[in-house]
């Protein structure tokens, strides 16, 4: 597995793990996502790409960020145990189907909540 780790918190001087509180003024979900588009504007995207957030609140504080190619279930392991709050990848996760359950949405943040209170449903 080929994926990059992004430690928000080293360059900040704080490493004794993935809490955004330890970094002041860690920067948003919503922050980076500017940035993103700024560096690879979505405009530029294949028509038939699924591009954008998936899931994760825009008002996060974000520390570490992991790149990856494919968002595999390995990939995801790994970004949850290496402290990860952001996965990037290059392939898009949900191609065909739902495309998002971003928390900006009224459904996505429905599946936020079920996600992060854990009932089934």
């Amino acid at each position: 597995m080929e994926s990059v780790n992004t430690d928000v918190s080293e360059a900040a001087g704080t490493t004794s793990g993935p809490a955004a509180a330890e970094v002041p003024d860690a920067p948003t979900l919503g922050q980076i996502l500017l940035a993103v588009e700024e560096l690879w504007p979505e405009s530029l995207a294949e028509e038939w790409d699924e591009v954008g957030l998936v899931a994760g609140h825009p008002l996060s504080p974000i520390t570490r960020i992991m790149f990856a190619v494919d968002a595999t279930l390995d990939v995801i392991e790994e970004a949850i145990e290496w402290g990860a709050e952001l996965l990037i990848a290059h392939h898009p996760l949900l191609l065909k189907g739902v495309t998002s359950v971003a928390a900006t949405s009224a459904k996505g943040r429905a599946v936020h909540r079920l996600i992060e209170s854990g009932p089934a449903c």
